[in-house]
């Protein structure tokens, strides 16, 4: 699973312990999480020089897929 994070998922460099639970729940449940920091993609600017969160996103699909994953188990998770 991707689990793309935005400005509100992070407390400086890290994740919020919040993100990490849900990806720590996600992996006991037997799912592998790839997180992805989204944050220079969601302003404005970034619309504008044509970086969006759904790039970042397929990116991180892609990644996995070159990695030896299903593109169709990699599923990106939007909360």
């Amino acid at each position: 699973m991707v689990k793309p994070l935005g400005r509100a998922s992070w407390i400086g460099s890290k994740p919020n312990p919040y993100a990490l639970a849900y990806a720590r729940h996600l992996m006991d449940s037997g799912v592998s999480v790839l997180l992805v920091d989204v944050r220079r993609r969601e302003s404005w600017w970034a619309h504008l020089r044509g970086r969006s969160v759904a790039q970042a996103e397929q990116a991180a699909v892609g990644y996995l897929v070159e990695r030896g994953h299903d593109e169709e188990d990699c599923v990106v998770d939007e909360w």
